[in-house]
Protein backbone atom coordinates (compact mmCIF):
# COMPACT_ATOMS: atom_id res chain seq x y z
CA UNK A 1 0.00 0.00 0.00
CA UNK A 2 2.59 2.62 0.29
CA UNK A 3 4.13 2.59 -2.88
CA UNK A 4 0.73 2.72 -4.30
CA UNK A 5 0.30 6.11 -2.22
CA UNK A 6 3.70 8.06 -3.74
CA UNK A 7 3.30 10.73 -5.93
CA UNK A 8 -0.01 11.19 -3.95
CA UNK A 9 -1.02 13.50 -0.94
CA UNK A 10 -1.26 10.55 1.21
CA UNK A 11 2.74 9.24 0.73
CA UNK A 12 3.97 10.07 4.02
CA UNK A 13 6.19 12.17 5.58
CA UNK A 14 9.63 9.18 6.33
CA UNK A 15 12.10 12.10 7.14
CA UNK A 16 13.16 11.29 11.02
CA UNK A 17 10.54 8.35 11.38
CA UNK A 18 10.36 4.77 12.25
CA UNK A 19 9.71 3.66 8.84
CA UNK A 20 7.28 -0.27 9.62
CA UNK A 21 6.86 -2.52 6.93
CA UNK A 22 4.99 -5.68 6.75
CA UNK A 23 3.26 -7.83 4.15
CA UNK A 24 2.13 -11.38 3.71
CA UNK A 25 2.57 -13.75 0.97
CA UNK A 26 5.20 -11.09 -1.57
CA UNK A 27 8.20 -12.62 -3.34
CA UNK A 28 11.34 -11.48 -2.46
CA UNK A 29 11.59 -9.80 -5.96
CA UNK A 30 8.60 -8.23 -5.46
CA UNK A 31 9.57 -6.73 -1.56
CA UNK A 32 12.90 -5.66 -3.65
CA UNK A 33 11.20 -3.91 -6.36
CA UNK A 34 9.00 -1.97 -3.72
CA UNK A 35 11.44 -0.92 -1.27
CA UNK A 36 13.82 -0.23 -4.47
CA UNK A 37 10.80 2.26 -5.81
CA UNK A 38 10.70 3.82 -2.57
CA UNK A 39 14.42 4.07 -2.43
CA UNK A 40 14.29 5.97 -5.87
CA UNK A 41 11.62 8.27 -4.74
CA UNK A 42 13.70 9.32 -1.70
CA UNK A 43 11.70 7.92 0.87
CA UNK A 44 14.62 6.24 2.57
CA UNK A 45 16.82 9.06 2.48
CA UNK A 46 16.18 10.51 5.92
CA UNK A 47 14.51 7.59 7.97
CA UNK A 48 15.56 6.91 11.09
CA UNK A 49 14.99 3.61 11.29
CA UNK A 50 13.78 0.20 9.16
CA UNK A 51 11.42 -2.11 11.07
CA UNK A 52 10.28 -5.02 9.35
CA UNK A 53 7.41 -7.71 10.64
CA UNK A 54 7.31 -10.70 10.10
CA UNK A 55 6.94 -11.15 6.90
CA UNK A 56 4.81 -14.16 6.62
CA UNK A 57 4.87 -16.63 3.29
CA UNK A 58 7.22 -14.15 1.88
CA UNK A 59 9.38 -16.59 -0.09
CA UNK A 60 10.67 -18.43 -2.98
CA UNK A 61 12.44 -21.28 -4.27
CA UNK A 62 14.96 -18.77 -5.58
CA UNK A 63 15.38 -16.04 -2.94
CA UNK A 64 15.59 -15.75 0.59
CA UNK A 65 14.37 -12.46 1.74
CA UNK A 66 16.49 -11.67 4.81
CA UNK A 67 19.41 -11.87 1.95
CA UNK A 68 17.34 -9.82 -0.50
CA UNK A 69 17.10 -7.14 2.26
CA UNK A 70 20.74 -7.29 3.63
CA UNK A 71 21.74 -6.26 0.67
CA UNK A 72 19.35 -4.00 -0.71
CA UNK A 73 20.13 -2.34 2.74
CA UNK A 74 23.85 -2.59 2.72
CA UNK A 75 26.13 0.42 3.32
CA UNK A 76 22.96 2.71 4.69
CA UNK A 77 23.44 4.67 7.62
CA UNK A 78 20.61 3.59 9.98
CA UNK A 79 19.70 0.12 11.55
CA UNK A 80 16.71 -1.89 9.92
CA UNK A 81 15.43 -4.89 12.16
CA UNK A 82 13.22 -8.14 11.04
CA UNK A 83 10.51 -9.95 12.77
CA UNK A 84 8.50 -7.69 14.66
CA UNK A 85 5.83 -9.88 15.59
CA UNK A 86 3.35 -7.29 14.54
CA UNK A 87 0.77 -7.40 11.52
CA UNK A 88 -0.69 -10.62 9.39
CA UNK A 89 1.48 -13.06 12.25
CA UNK A 90 -0.35 -14.82 15.26
CA UNK A 91 1.17 -12.22 17.41
CA UNK A 92 -0.65 -8.86 16.21
CA UNK A 93 1.16 -6.02 18.68
CA UNK A 94 -0.55 -2.81 17.72
CA UNK A 95 1.54 0.22 16.76
CA UNK A 96 0.65 3.41 17.41
CA UNK A 97 1.15 6.18 14.30
CA UNK A 98 3.45 9.21 15.64
CA UNK A 99 4.41 7.27 19.15
CA UNK A 100 7.86 7.35 20.19
CA UNK A 101 9.54 4.44 19.59
CA UNK A 102 13.35 4.12 20.24
CA UNK A 103 15.02 1.20 18.47
CA UNK A 104 17.85 -0.57 20.41
CA UNK A 105 19.25 -2.93 17.49
CA UNK A 106 22.44 -3.65 20.43
CA UNK A 107 19.75 -4.89 21.98
CA UNK A 108 17.64 -5.83 19.49
CA UNK A 109 14.75 -4.16 21.64
CA UNK A 110 11.78 -2.07 20.11
CA UNK A 111 9.85 0.00 22.65
CA UNK A 112 6.76 2.34 22.28
CA UNK A 113 6.65 5.40 24.45
CA UNK A 114 4.31 8.36 24.65
CA UNK A 115 2.58 10.12 21.28
CA UNK A 116 4.49 13.16 20.15
CA UNK A 117 3.12 16.54 20.56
Amino acid sequence: MLVTLLGTRYAPQTTDKILFLEDVGESPYRIDRMLTHLRNASKLEHVREVVFGEMRDCSDPYNDLRDVLKELFHGDNFPVAFGLRSGHGEVNLSLRIGAVAPLDSDQSTFRMGQSLG
